[in-house]
């Protein structure tokens, strides 16, 4: 198969300290034909790095460098800039998370990727993960039946914890209603990427599904790695079984007993 031509559009921390490595090593998959940037300074240094043509503009990269996708890696209230242009004009792309910060801006650079028959896809979504998508899978094979309960404790906050929630009752299924709150709560002080917190802010939710399918929440300002807040998982009850973490089962053939559902990986 020929390889992607890819263009990198952004090459900040994360453009170019991340994303740059791995198009690179993907060499087999991947021609990287461009980098664009609204620096030009800093671009053109990539660029001759990169040993690719630099741009400051995304027409002008599209059609100098006629990239078969993009990755976009730029502030996400920005991510529109780039990708209005690059679906206007043919090219799919991936961008960071989130897709944009405003929603208004994210319907108009979903509704010109459906008219121009492009692609968009959100890099790090959780429900991606390899584990996740085998749950995915049994789902949509109705293994579990119906999805009624899912939650998310304080694997992944935001977006990711929602987003994997919503793979589990249906990506397609609309929400009738949520309700959010915070609270900031004293926590023994304890040493946590280089600091040393003695408070910690909670986030809960509840999502009220248009199927009546329910959504838990939580997360933690600690969930990512402190000693003190180490657990975290994700669940789902659904009419013929469940999953708590990736210990699945449904009942056996008489219905009188638990089945596990065993997961195993060659």
């Amino acid at each position: 198969m020929d390889r992607l031509k890819i263009a990198l559009v952004g090459v900040g921390n994360r453009g170019r300290g991340t994303y740059l490595p791995i198009i690179q090593t993907m060499k087999d998959d991947l021609e990287l034909v461009a980098v664009c940037d609204g620096r030009a300074e800093i671009v053109a240094e990539v660029g001759e790095e990169a040993g690719v043509p630099a741009f400051t503009n995304i027409a002008d990269m599209v059609a100098g460098a006629t990239p078969d996708i993009a990755a976009v890696v730029i502030t996400p209230s920005n991510n529109h800039q780039a990708g209005v242009p690059l679906a206007e004009l043919g090219v799919s792309y991936v961008t960071e998370t989130p897709l944009d910060t405003n929603l208004d801006r994210c319907d108009e650079m979903i509704a010109v990727a459906q008219k121009a028959g492009t692609k968009i896809e959100v890099a790090e979504n959780y429900y991606r993960f390899p584990q996740e998508r085998i749950k995915r899978a049994m789902i949509l094979e109705g293994v579990f039946g119906d999805v009624h309960t899912a939650y998310n404790d304080f694997r992944g906050h935001g977006y990711h914890g929602v987003g994997l929630i919503r793979s589990y009752i249906g990506l397609d299924v609309g929400v009738r209603r949520a309700f959010g709150f915070t609270r900031k709560r004293d926590v023994q002080e304890h040493t946590y990427r280089g600091n040393n917190p003695s408070t910690e802010q909670w986030q809960h939710g509840v999502i009220e599904f248009e199927n009546d399918s329910v959504g838990i929440y939580n997360f933690s300002s600690l969930s990512y790695g402190s000693p003190l807040r180490r657990y975290n998982t994700s669940k789902f009850f659904g009419e013929r079984g469940m999953c708590i973490g990736e210990d699945a089962s449904i009942l056996d053939a008489a219905a009188e007993e638990t089945r596990p559902i065993t997961i195993e990986r060659p």
